[in-house]
């Protein structure tokens, strides 16, 4: 049976307050953070739809701190559990690492030693959706494109 969480709408600022409570009421709760313990989803946090949100997600509305689930018609909507688990595979120390901004046209090294562009220098053209970037490199005198993986790209 396929898993889901609800996100849930806070006051501003009370995304850790509105977590606690929710909490406190013995819900599953997720809040995605970025550098400087900032919420990644400023004023939402995530509750796991299980058989104790099923009867009781009406109260989320009155919790301190929250303004209630997002709602798809009259019942809360759905995120699916994969992606909570993506978002807490790219945490280290608690803090979800995001991938690095890069601009086109920016110079930069592949630092992955087992990849065999390792050390190449490459000029960073855009992203090929979360995980890869398409560069250009030097071969045989001649620009090519290529895609690799973001988290091999350093900035020079």
């Amino acid at each position: 049976m396929p898993q889901f969480w609800s996100a849930v709408l806070t006051k501003r600022g009370n995304e850790a307050l509105a977590q606690a409570n929710v909490r406190a009421q013995g819900f599953a709760t997720y809040l995605p953070r970025i550098a400087d313990n900032k919420p990644l989803f400023p004023r939402f946090f995530f509750v796991r739809q299980n058989h104790l949100f099923e009867d009781r997600w009406p109260v989320l509305r009155n919790t301190r701190g929250c303004q209630g689930p997002l709602m798809s018609g009259d019942v809360p909507g759905k995120v699916r559990h994969a992606e909570i688990i993506r978002m807490r595979d790219r945490e280290h120390k608690g803090v979800i690492q995001l991938p690095l901004s890069f601009v086109p046209g920016q110079s930069l090294r592949v630092n992955a030693p087992s990849h065999f562009m390792h050390d190449h220098l490459v000029v960073f053209e855009g992203m090929l959706g979360t995980a890869r970037a398409q560069v250009l490199w030097a071969l045989f005198g001649t620009m090519s494109r290529t895609s690799v993986a973001v988290d091999v790209l350093e900035a020079v």
